[in-house]
């Protein structure tokens, strides 16, 4: 009995020092915030919506996804075009579906430039049905 524990301890210490630690991406850790606003400001769905985020300065903004979370719709990427060095823009149509106030979630990952420090911006948001 001893042995098998010695053996499942040595095997433990074996893969756990063997692991290589990534680096864990930071939600929202700019030195300074991320933002987004909605046009319209009164979401619905099946009518297309503007995202725009401002960011710092030498923060780029990646693809993203949108996805459910009051109820499964898969996976919409969000293509992201930088506007200015500090506002980037997403055209979005979201489906219609049989929840009559749909929550939603965003990931943008982002890069700093000038560090290669990275993360992602996360934001929920709901929408009225028609």
């Amino acid at each position: 009995m001893k042995v098998k524990v010695f053996i499942f301890a040595l095997l433990s210490v074996f893969l756990l020092s063997s692991c290589e630690q990534q680096p864990l991406l930071e939600q929202h850790r700019t030195n300074k915030k991320i933002f987004h606003k909605f046009d319209p400001d009164q979401l619905r769905v099946e009518e297309p919506i503007l995202i725009t985020f401002i960011a710092p300065k030498g923060i780029v903004l990646q693809q993203g996804k949108l996805e459910g979370v009051s109820m499964y719709m898969g996976v919409i990427p969000l293509v992201v075009e930088q506007h200015t060095d500090t506002s980037w823009q997403v055209k979005v149509w979201l489906g219609a579906c049989s929840d009559p106030q749909m929550r939603w979630r965003g990931v943008v990952p982002w890069i700093n430039a000038t560090t290669n420090k990275r993360g992602y911006y996360q934001f929920e948001f709901t929408t009225e049905t028609n």
